[in-house]
């Protein structure tokens, strides 16, 4: 019964210590890429990105001009990555919506492919699941005109649904060390960063960035 006892405990305490490393949200990495073309880049691991932040969830409608308050236009590769936690164990759908292209992983497997570049286009992965946690990666590149990405789920049986901010969580150790991290819904990143030029040395900035119910200013939802 000690034994039983002890092993509770432990296990408990491991949790706990899991718990206190999750933080809310996707860390997303902003990288401007001077020569980006139509295909996903090989980010070399040495590479710093221009911008680093915390997003709430990964629901951007279409917007001209600047994305949302990154000081980004065109040319630049964003990864966001952390985990999902599924409600329950199930056969899942996911989507992507995006212009240009994205495409979404789960526990390291491509489940959407949304690729090239393209208005506002949707396309869908199916995958079965266990309740619980699960790694995450999202990849979304913006070439030229209008951008936009969102990343949607449906349950069997369920609606279908932007993935809710309180379904993410990321390792807090994945955050900039040296930087504060506010939380924030409606706060963008108040430095600039620049982008007419491939940066010499990169910024990291970090905040959480929850943009949901945030509608495109009079701009239809094409190039």
């Amino acid at each position: 019964m000690r034994r039983i006892t002890i092993a509770a405990i432990v296990l408990l305490s491991l949790n706990t210590l899991w718990a206190a490393e999750q933080a809310p949200g996707l860390v997303g990495e902003y990288f401007y890429l001077r020569w980006l073309v139509s295909d996903f880049p090989h980010v070399k691991p040495d590479l710093k990105p221009t911008l680093k932040r915390v997003d709430a969830q990964i629901a951007f409608p279409w917007v001209q001009g600047e994305f949302y308050g990154t000081k980004l236009n065109d040319r630049f590769f964003v990864r966001w990555s952390g985990t999902i936690r599924t409600p329950a164990k199930g056969h899942y759908t996911f989507f992507t919506e995006s212009d240009d292209g994205s495409r979404l992983f789960i526990d390291g497997k491509l489940i959407v492919s949304n690729q090239g570049l393209h208005a506002m286009q949707e396309e869908e992965g199916d995958v079965d699941l266990d309740a619980g946690e699960h790694r995450c990666k999202v990849e979304y590149i913006q070439y030229d005109g209008g951008a936009g990405i969102n990343a949607l789920w449906k349950m069997q049986g369920g609606i279908k649904e932007v993935i809710p901010a309180s379904a993410f969580q990321h390792s807090v150790s994945e955050e900039a060390a040296d930087v504060a991290t506010a939380v924030s819904k409606d706060q963008a990143p108040e430095n600039e960063t620049t982008v007419d030029e491939p940066p010499e040395k990169a910024t990291v900035e970090v905040t959480v960035h929850g943009l949901t119910g945030i509608k495109p200013r009079g701009f239809p939802p094409f190039k």
